[in-house]
């Protein structure tokens, strides 16, 4: 494989694992806000995130198996 090629492919491969660990970090720190929120703004939070973090490790999972 080309250098070149090589690079960009782990440029872009960086780049997308950065972005998942910034999104679990943001929903983390959205989870921090709890003893802030009553249970029905939690709500809110919390439903998304469990629909989020899965999506966010399958759509990872699937992009490294390709790779």
């Amino acid at each position: 494989m080309n250098g070149t090629i090589l690079k960009t492919k782990l440029a872009g491969d960086k780049r997308i694992f950065v972005w998942l660990i910034a999104s679990l970090v943001g929903i983390t720190v959205l989870y921090q806000l709890r003893p802030f929120l009553d249970d029905e703004q939690f709500m809110w939070i919390s439903i998304p995130t469990y629909s989020i973090i899965p999506a966010l490790l399958t759509f990872f999972a699937l992009r490294v198996a390709i790779n």
